[in-house]
């Protein structure tokens, strides 16, 4: 299924917007696209192309076609900033980061600056993710203990009344 294009496409939204893991994969898409974004624009590569590029870089196909459509955008005239705006999955700080660098005429240290606060975003998200998972797997833990007592004490108790 994960070979058909819509199938995959879905799955790819699901996990930018699913429960638990999907900020902090949004997060990790969107830095690895705008790094690449920083790196092609500082090399002089004209931003439709870099944009272009950089959706291959997102291993998402949900923003891949965002960002496809994006260039579309850019090659009509528009600005990136106006093509993106629209897009739930960008975190805000990265649309304020590019509208700045438009805005200076820095784009590449505008990527690169908002990469940077999104990796620092994603590191924290990650972090508490962590921490809540040795509780999580206390509680796991404790349900199967539990379950295994259950399962030996419940006949046992069964037994004992039948005698008495």
């Amino acid at each position: 299924l994960m070979h058909h294009p819509r199938v995959r496409r879905a799955w790819d939204r699901w996990q930018l917007c699913g429960p638990l893991f999907g900020r902090l994969r949004r997060e990790v898409v969107w830095m690895k696209t705008y790094r690449a974004l920083s790196v092609l624009t500082a090399c002089g590569i004209p931003l439709d192309e870099a944009v272009q590029t950089a959706a291959s870089v997102a291993d998402n196909r949900a923003i891949e076609r965002v960002l496809m459509a994006a260039a579309r955008g850019i090659e009509n005239g528009f600005p990136l900033s106006e093509v993106i705006a629209a897009e739930t999955s960008l975190p805000h700080v990265l649309l304020k980061f590019l509208r700045t660098g438009e805005l200076a005429g820095c784009l590449p240290e505008m990527f690169a600056r908002g990469a940077d606060s999104v990796a620092q975003a994603a590191a924290e998200h990650a972090a508490r993710l962590q921490a809540m998972a040795e509780p999580a797997a206390y509680l796991v833990i404790f349900a199967l203990v539990g379950g295994c007592v259950a399962a030996v004490a419940l006949p046992w108790m069964d037994m004992m009344t039948m005698f008495v």
